[in-house]
């Protein structure tokens, strides 16, 4: 119509008298929204999939997959549970993982939660016994009964 006006075309929006390219999604990121000719924003959004962080934006971030020994918590790669030295894991957090599947036990003879940042594990002093989560104190004989074994460090049973 000779007034030098111009609609975007599609893939770009309108911002101001510039037609910009749209966002453009990494090849692991969903894609929502579209962005059409003629536009004037843009209403591209790009998610990575479970197990990954970032933008998802081929100019942006990306998808990053979190490492071995990290788990996806929203927007951030957290670090798994470490168990104690004298703990038993069972779980695995392996890469690309969305939630901390690692549980750590005591050993036998020991107590506490196992966990390495958090109280443990500590061994049942001599003359205790560990029952369940906690160490009791062993029987003590009077004088005149015969004592048959005994409750050395990390005993598990009431010798």
């Amino acid at each position: 119509n000779g007034s030098g006006c111009a609609i975007c075309p599609s893939g770009t929006y309108q911002n101001g008298t510039l037609c910009v390219q749209c966002k453009e999604c990494v090849s692991l990121a969903t894609r929502s929204g579209s962005c059409l000719a003629g536009g004037v924003s843009d209403v591209v959004n790009c998610s990575c999939p479970a197990g990954y962080i970032g933008d998802g934006i081929s100019e942006g971030s990306g998808c990053s997959q979190c490492p071995q020994g990290r788990y996806q918590d929203g927007q951030n790669c957290r670090l798994c549970t470490i168990c104690h030295s004298n703990a038993t894991m069972t779980g695995s957090c392996l890469a690309g993982g969305t939630s901390n599947v690692v549980t750590c036990s005591c050993n036998a003879g020991f107590v506490g939660d196992g966990i390495a940042e958090g109280i443990g594990c500590s061994q049942c002093q001599a003359g205790t016994y560990q029952n369940g989560s906690k160490c009791l104190p062993c029987t003590v004989c009077d004088d005149y009964a015969t004592t048959f074994g005994s409750c050395p460090n990390g005993s598990v049973v009431n010798a």
